[in-house]
């Protein structure tokens, strides 16, 4: 065992956890190097997997979650290629509302996505408006279904 006058660890006065545990280790470059091939080796693949693939995979199931509810459902039409238009083709969206809060944060994406697609670079906040009025104009061609998403899957 080495004293502390032949280490590079501070005197026993100096330290802040003097009967503390020391090894030689603790301020060398080789105790540095094995902690970061550590990290690097065990620590990468769990913070690639908790940080990048977990919410990455789960932005992506919302997102096609969301566009599958929106453009798939039994009663909304098919029309051949000589019947069907960009109107029509607008027109075969549905919207659907996932309650105040999810509407809110989607900035009212899902409840007026019958209008985003008439109109795709309407702002957000004219969206509720725009809706109002393409209803009057759609008539019974508007489509919208508030089925719960676990009913509607």
């Amino acid at each position: 065992m080495l004293l502390r006058s032949e280490t590079t660890l501070p005197s026993r006065n100096q330290d802040l956890d003097p009967n503390g545990y020391h090894s030689i280790f603790d301020e060398s470059s080789l105790a540095t190097i094995c902690v970061l091939a550590y990290t690097l080796v065990l620590g990468f693949p769990i913070y690639l997997f908790t940080l990048y693939t977990v919410p990455y995979s789960g932005c992506n199931v919302w997102l096609v979650l969301v566009t599958y509810l929106h453009h798939t459902d039994p009663k909304i039409p098919h029309y051949r290629d000589g019947v069907f238009n960009f109107q029509r083709g607008a027109a075969l969206t549905v919207d659907r509302s996932y309650g105040f809060l999810v509407n809110y944060f989607h900035h009212h994406i899902s409840d007026t996505h019958v209008a985003h697609h008439f109109f795709s670079t309407i702002p957000h906040y004219h969206a509720q408006e725009a809706t109002r009025h393409l209803k009057k104009i759609l008539g019974r061609h508007y489509l919208r279904f508030d089925t719960p998403i676990t009913a509607a899957l």
